[in-house]
């Protein structure tokens, strides 16, 4: 693939809830690769987000969305737990929520090992800031300088002359690269036999000057009965599928319209969106 390339999108794990849109890999990892990161409306306001444990990646072992706008990923941390087998004893699961101007993360580590385990929680994070024109194009960006918020723990911000953006993680310790451009947030984790520990960041985003925005109208509520099982689910699921995908304008919050799809029609793509809204006519 050529720089200027338009990135893949068939292999990336996307979730959603317009203008909001999270794309990574299929093991929760978001990397500073592509079309990766979280979107907000037109720009990309988080490009990366790797986690690992005990300083190495952990092995992923499944992934993917559970809804529109929820993803889990499962992945084994190997060089911890039990030393008398090869079989991986500690899980890590990385449940994502994105809501509309939000993304947050919960990060569970579990270990099934009789052993206690300690170890270290990382997240390593950074932004460019890109335009949606900028990320299809291929094009490369500088990265964004990251900085702590005063007074608070584990806060870092950042923003361009529309858009600001604020990352927590609480408990976690935050140091800054030396150009200050990425960050790790640590934390640590002391887990007895067959323990459990929990940790978490969120990121919230607030832009200006966006074109568009979220919709506040209520969900569908359709029941449906069939001969076939699958029937009354694939409709449930479509109708959440385009519920999160419903936006509107600042200046007309009433209109309510379907995106065409994230992330590179997330906006009012006339012809998408009228076969959308065609379609969904008898559900009101």
């Amino acid at each position: 693939m050529s720089a200027l390339d338009q990135p893949w999108l068939h292999d990336l794990v996307t979730a959603l809830s317009a203008p909001t849109a999270v794309l990574s890999e299929s093991s929760g990892q978001i990397r500073a690769l592509g079309a990766q990161g979280v979107l907000h409306a037109d720009v990309r306001v988080l490009s990366a987000a790797v986690l690992s444990v005990g300083g190495v990646e952990p092995s992923p072992v499944s992934g993917g969305i559970t809804g529109a706008r929820t993803a889990r990923f499962t992945s084994v941390a190997r060089a911890l737990g039990d030393d008398w087998t090869v079989d991986p004893t500690v899980q890590l699961d990385r449940e994502r929520i994105v809501t509309a101007g939000e993304v947050s993360e919960r990060i569970r580590l579990t270990s099934f090992s009789d052993s206690p385990v300690q170890t270290v929680l990382s997240l390593t994070v950074a932004t460019d800031l890109a335009g949606l024109r900028q990320i299809k194009s291929a094009r490369p960006t500088a990265p964004v300088p990251l900085r702590p918020l005063a007074g608070a723990s584990a806060t870092l911000t950042w923003e361009s002359e529309s858009v600001r953006v604020t990352l927590t993680a609480v408990d976690a310790s935050v140091s800054l690269s030396e150009a200050g451009t990425a960050a790790v947030l640590s934390w640590p984790v002391q887990l007895e036999g067959r323990g459990v520990h929990e940790v978490g960041w969120c990121l919230s985003v607030s832009d200006a000057t966006a074109a568009v925005a979220p919709a506040s109208s209520p969900p569908w509520r359709v029941s449906a009965m069939a001969d076939d099982t699958r029937l009354p689910a694939l409709l449930a699921q479509s109708l959440a599928d385009a519920d999160a995908l419903k936006m509107t304008t600042p200046g007309a919050p009433s209109d309510i319209f379907l995106a065409g799809g994230a992330p590179w029609y997330f906006t009012l793509f006339g012809r998408d969106s009228l076969w959308a809204a065609r379609l969904l006519l008898p559900f009101g």
